[in-house]
C-alpha cells in the first residue's frame, strides 16, 4: 500500500499500471503459445513475477549514490510533475537533466518518461548548446503573447502553443511510431498460432490517451524521434537512441517495415520478430499519462488534477467537465491504448520478457 505522499501515489500509479500491462502481456504470450505445456509455463511465470518500484525525490536531489545502485534496476521511471522543464535556473530540475544526461542517456539505462519527465528528457539534450528566440505562445489568460526563450539546439520544451490541454486526445502515430507503438501482443486477435490470416490488417493509425498538461516538447535532439504528434504538436510521444547512426537505422527500417507488415492480423510473433530485425531505443517518453487509466489514476489523480486546472483558471469550467465525462464514457477504449503502449514499452525496453 502506498505510503502518504502524493510520491508515493504516482510510484503506486505506475506500479498498477505496469502489473496490468504485465497480466495482458502474458495473457497472450500464454494463449498463443503452441503447446499446452508452453502456455502452463507462460502462466506459472506471470504468477510467481514480481515488479518493484522504489522511490527517489529529485526535488530533494535524491538520487541513487553509485553505480551499483543504478545498476541494482532494470530502469527509470520520470514521471509528472507541476513543475517546468525548462526552468532550468531552478536547481533541482537542472540537475535533473544533468542526470538524465550523464546517467540515462550516458550510459543507455533504459527509462520511460511521463508528461514533465516527456518535457526534461527532450529539454535536457541542449543544457549545452542553446540560442535565444522569439516566439509566440499561448498565456493563461486565454491571449497570445510574444515571448523569449532559450531555444536548445538539441532539444526545447515549452508552453503549449495550442494553450493547455485536459482530456481524450488522439494522435497519428508515425511510421516509427506505427512499428514501436502501433501493436502489441495483447493488440492482435485472439488464435492459435498454427492458424495463419491471409487478410492484411494495418498497424493502428493513432493513439488515444488522456491528458493533463500546460507544456510541449517542440524540438527533439538528433538522437530522438518523434512517434506521435501533428502539425501543431509534433512530438507527443518519442524515442531516444543511443546514436544519430541508429536513428538512420530504425528509420530505414521503419519504413520498409510500415510498407508489408500488418501484425494486428498475423501470427503472434510477427511483432516481436520485426523488434528483433531493428536496432531499438533505450528510452521512451509520453507526453500524455497512460497511468491515468488505473484504479488509481482514474478515480483519483486524473480528476483532481482537471479540478485542479479549472481552479486555477487554467481550463474553463465546460473543459474541465467534458474532459472527466470523457474519461468514463470512453474508458475501455483509453485503457485499451494506454495498456498497448505500455505493453509496447516493457517489450521494446526488455522489461516484460517471456
Amino acid at each position: 500500500r502506498p505510503r502518504n505522499g502524493p510520491a508515493a501515489v504516482t510510484a503506486n500509479m505506475f506500479l498498477e499500471l505496469f502489473c496490468e500491462a504485465y497480466k495482458r502481456y502474458y495473457h497472450e504470450v500464454s494463449c498463443c503459445a503452441p503447446t499446452g505445456e508452453e502456455r502452463s509455463s507462460a502462466r506459472h511465470q506471470s504468477k510467481h513475477s514480481s515488479i518493484r518500484i522504489t522511490i527517489y525525490h529529485a526535488q530533494s536531489l535524491d538520487y541513487p549514490r553509485a553505480s551499483e545502485e543504478w545498476d541494482s534496476y532494470d530502469g527509470v521511471i520520470i514521471p509528472g510533475s507541476f513543475s517546468t522543464a525548462y526552468e532550468t535556473h531552478i536547481e533541482w530540475i537542472h540537475r535533473l537533466q544533468e542526470v538524465i544526461q550523464q546517467e540515462i542517456h550516458g550510459k543507455r539505462r533504459k527509462a520511460l518518461g511521463v508528461c514533465f519527465g516527456h518535457q526534461c528528457f527532450a529539454h535536457s539534450f541542449g543544457l549545452r548548446s542553446s540560442v535565444q528566440s522569439d516566439h509566440q505562445v499561448f498565456n493563461e489568460s486565454g491571449t497570445w503573447q510574444q515571448s523569449k526563450s532559450i531555444v536548445s539546439k538539441g532539444g526545447l520544451a515549452s508552453k503549449c502553443t495550442v494553450g493547455p490541454i485536459a482530456g481524450r486526445k488522439s494522435f497519428q502515430l508515425t511510421d516509427g511510431g506505427k512499428i514501436l507503438l502501433g501493436s502489441a501482443a495483447s493488440s492482435r486477435p485472439k488464435k492459435n498460432s498454427h492458424e495463419k490470416s491471409n487478410i492484411a490488417q494495418p498497424l493502428k493509425d493513432c493513439l488515444e490517451l488522456l491528458y493533463t498538461r500546460g507544456d510541449m516538447v517542440q524540438s527533439l535532439p538528433s538522437v530522438g524521434i518523434s512517434l506521435c504528434g501533428n502539425e501543431k504538436l509534433p512530438n507527443e510521444a518519442c524515442a531516444y537512441f543511443a546514436s544519430e547512426t541508429d536513428v538512420m537505422q530504425f528509420q530505414n527500417d521503419a519504413m520498409k517495415q510500415c510498407s508489408n507488415l500488418s501484425p494486428l492480423g498475423e501470427a503472434s510473433t510477427s511483432w516481436g520478430q520485426v523488434l528483433d530485425k531493428t536496432v531499438l531505443p533505450y528510452a521512451i517518453t509520453f507526453q500524455a499519462h497512460p497511468e491515468y487509466v488505473t484504479q488509481t489514476g482514474r478515480k483519483v489523480n486524473y480528476v483532481n488534477t482537471v479540478k485542479a486546472m479549472e481552479e486555477h483558471g487554467i481550463i474553463s469550467e465546460e473543459t474541465a467537465k467534458v474532459a472527466c465525462e470523457d474519461a468514463i464514457v470512453y474508458y475501455n477504449a483509453l485503457s485499451g491504448d494506454s495498456l498497448d503502449a505500455i505493453v509496447s514499452v516493457g517489450v521494446i525496453l526488455g522489461w516484460f520478457r517471456q
